[in-house]
């Protein structure tokens, strides 16, 4: 599927439900049957004399050896077939909808803003959580084995919605809480600042240090990766969170939303 001003909204219909129809031009993906019996599916990466690197539908790299090929074949779109079977018939409207303002001026084109979008999600597993309780809410800045972390993004505005996070109690309180945390990495030093929308309902640490209530947070930051842990009290916040990095005047510090998945 190619997105963009230029998309009609028949052809993303169509690539939605015949992902196989139109794939878009260096997307083609072969299939590789192997002398051992394996079978590899995914795009092509490059190609060697001694080696076919694929990317797969799990984007992972995968190399096989072009002596162990014994077939090639075309496959199909790496989008699976049926993908929206589970959608109603109002939700692919509103996705096909969506999907069509992508890439034009308008209320869903990517500003300028240097917006916090890739996330983790704090997973409340039963270990995870007794951890918290034996200890304390803070807890869940440390680098425990128990502790995992889920991928979560923001929606094209940058907000993340509270009400599809994972939700676990603390006793006596917070009642409800979910926490989530993101990661930026600093190239030069100096003076660094981010703004939340609101800080109702939060609790906030950078690097494990508890951050005084403020909808600005400014520090003098070293190079490296500096994580802002939030817990998000859901009895007092129902807004969604919104972060961004802001310039301080003067400071000559580079920093940037870490790079992942």
């Amino acid at each position: 599927m190619s997105i963009g001003a230029s998309a009609q909204v028949d052809y993303l219909v169509d690539s939605l439900l015949y992902p196989s129809k139109a794939i878009k031009e260096n997307y083609n993906t072969i299939v590789l049957a192997t002398d051992d019996g394996l079978v590899q599916a995914g795009i092509k990466v490059r190609e060697t004399e001694k080696e076919v690197v694929l990317r797969n539908a799990d984007d992972q790299i995968i190399s096989v050896p072009v002596a162990k090929i014994e077939e090639r074949a075309d496959g199909k779109s790496l989008m699976p077939t049926g993908l929206t079977e589970s959608l109603t018939h109002q939700e692919l409207i509103h996705l096909a909808r969506f999907l069509s303002e992508l890439g034009k001026v308008g209320p869903y084109a990517v500003g300028r803003e240097r917006l916090i979008r890739r996330w983790q999600s704090f997973d409340p597993r039963d270990p995870a959580v007794h951890i918290l309780h034996r200890t304390r809410l803070g807890s869940v800045t440390g680098d425990h084995a128990e502790f995992a972390w889920l991928p979560i993004y923001s929606q094209v505005n940058g907000e993340l919605p509270l009400d599809e996070l994972p939700v676990f109690r603390m006793n006596p309180a917070p009642a409800r809480v979910t926490v989530v945390r993101f990661q930026l990495e600093q190239t030069q030093p100096g003076p660094v600042a981010v703004k939340f929308n609101s800080f109702d309902g939060l609790t906030v640490w950078r690097n494990a240090e508890p951050v005084a209530p403020a909808e600005t947070v400014q520090w003098d930051g070293t190079p490296g990766i500096q994580t802002f842990t939030i817990a998000i009290d859901l009895a007092a916040r129902t807004t969604p969170l919104r972060c961004e990095l802001i310039d301080v005047p003067d400071s000559a510090a580079q920093i940037q939303p870490a790079a992942g998945k």
